[in-house]
């Protein structure tokens, strides 16, 4: 239907009086209309929350940059690359992220 609903319609002998509660993103008002139009919805209008960066303290920083070189590495200089496995796997367990990981420690 392009205006409302009839009593014989499958929504309105679903909900009947029952008012229907629909939330909604404000960044797509045409999702409300449609729900007002269709089954008389409540919108209720919400803004999606705000996203910020966590961010990264400095044995983290450290530790990235022990990965990013170690993919370097790889097939390149295998000295290097298991001298960085070993100090990845040291800061790892410094920092307690190891564990939190649940990686074993190892001798």
């Amino acid at each position: 239907k392009t205006v409302a609903l009839s009593q014989n319609c499958f929504p309105e002998i679903v909900t009947g009086s029952l008012p229907v509660i629909y939330p909604f993103i404000v960044s797509n008002p045409g999702e409300a209309a449609q729900a007002k139009r269709r089954i008389a919805a409540v919108t209720l209008g919400h803004l999606p929350p705000p996203l910020a960066g966590a961010g990264l303290d400095e044995h983290q920083h450290k530790l990235e940059r022990l990965v990013d070189e170690y993919a370097q590495a790889d097939g390149l200089d295998r000295r290097r690359r298991d001298r960085l496995a070993r100090l990845i796997v040291e800061t790892a367990q410094k920092t307690g992220l190891a564990s939190e990981a649940g990686v074993a420690k190892t001798d």
